[in-house]
């Protein structure tokens, strides 16, 4: 189970926001919970991308508490 931090890890990593600042224990875990990956870039440093795993977490943490528009 993911911590509060954990989760607020990932949903800023889904906006690409603040990535500068997010704690290094929590980019740990979501990387052994593979819902990040480590991507290389040009430059040497790798920077943390969410997996579709971790997309998809994102998507059900944000549809919580939204009202549904799909009924038929």
């Amino acid at each position: 189970m993911l911590s509060l931090h954990e989760l607020a890890a990932l949903i800023l990593l889904e906006a690409a926001l603040d990535r500068g600042n997010l704690d290094l224990a929590d980019i740990e875990t979501l990387l052994a919970q593979e819902l990040v990956t480590l991507e290389p870039l040009p430059c040497g440093r790798e920077e943390p991308r969410l997996t579709s795993r971790g997309a998809s977490m994102v998507a059900s943490l944000t549809r919580v508490g939204r009202p549904r528009t799909d009924f038929h």
